[in-house]
């Protein structure tokens, strides 16, 4: 773990950081594009999600890790609905998904402290 933390720490060479993007073909319109669907899915998120209101003499709502599952389908459909009508494709299932799933079950669905969330 200890060489892992130093390797992910260690400041990368402009040179080194260019061929990791060329051999990974990485250009900054796919970045940019890839910065467009997460700001795009983390606002649909957040946004529309019913759970735990703000002001605590509201009912608190509690929402079940299948309502969350359908909640981040619904917002995953969404976004990429949104951006086909811009004819721009992405597949609806895969290990982009699974990769978003994960991230938001552990940093939004599961934290229950609403201001880690």
């Amino acid at each position: 773990m200890e060489n892992f933390f130093n390797y992910i720490t260690k400041p990368i060479k402009p040179e080194e950081f260019e061929i990791w993007f060329r051999s990974n073909n990485i250009t900054n319109e796919k970045l940019e594009l890839f910065l467009d669907f997460s700001n795009s899915l983390n606002s649909i998120i957040i946004e529309t999600y019913l759970g735990e209101p703000n002001d605590s003499n509201e009912t608190k709502i509690t929402l079940s890790e299948e309502d969350n599952q359908k909640h981040f389908e619904w917002c995953w459909g969404k976004v990429i609905d949104n951006f086909e009508k811009e004819n721009i494709k992405f597949s609806k299932s895969g290990e982009h998904q699974e990769y978003f799933k994960n991230f938001y079950d552990d940093i939004f669905y599961n934290q229950k402290d609403e201001k880690i969330r």
